[in-house]
């Protein structure tokens, strides 16, 4: 099972994915794009709530606790 901080990179890595895609492709190509990717996301997000619970995860997620990494400082923590 992944770690919180890889399943959080996993999830800032796939939102930048999306957002990328909004800025480039060909308009049916965005939206199966952003689709897989969405969906993706929502996996991450099932496997980190299971990780560490509801709660923990929305907290994570909405950046109370957490600030996303940067390839500048790849072994930063999430913060508790």
């Amino acid at each position: 099972m992944a770690t919180v901080r890889e399943l959080m990179a996993q999830i800032d890595a796939e939102n930048a994915s999306a957002k990328q895609g909004l800025e480039g492709l060909a308009q049916v190509a965005k939206h199966a794009f952003i689709t897989r990717r969405a969906e993706t996301v929502a996996s991450l997000v099932d496997e980190l709530v299971k990780e560490v619970g509801y709660e923990e995860a929305m907290m994570l997620l909405s950046g109370e606790k957490y600030a996303p990494l940067d390839e500048t400082s790849p072994t930063k923590e999430p913060h508790h």
